[in-house]
């Protein structure tokens, strides 16, 4: 009788997950993709194509000397 409830067990947990990724996994997908569209769009105010070149506050012009370790 324990093998047939253990059977049953996780045929209603295969069953479960199932039902979960077929109807919550679309949904929550459709929320990330709305989530990125959104972070892509900060910039609107500019025309596509434009181009800027930001500078960097914390780069240094200084250049960083590694010696060889044999």
């Amino acid at each position: 009788m324990g093998f047939l409830r253990v059977i049953l067990i996780i045929i209603i947990l295969l069953y479960v997950i199932k039902l979960i990724f077929r109807y919550l996994f679309p949904i929550f997908i459709k929320k990330q993709i709305e989530k990125m569209s959104d972070n892509s769009n900060f910039n609107s105010d500019k025309k596509e194509g434009d181009i800027t070149i930001e500078d960097n506050k914390y780069s240094s012009d200084d250049f960083d000397d590694y010696e060889e370790i044999n």
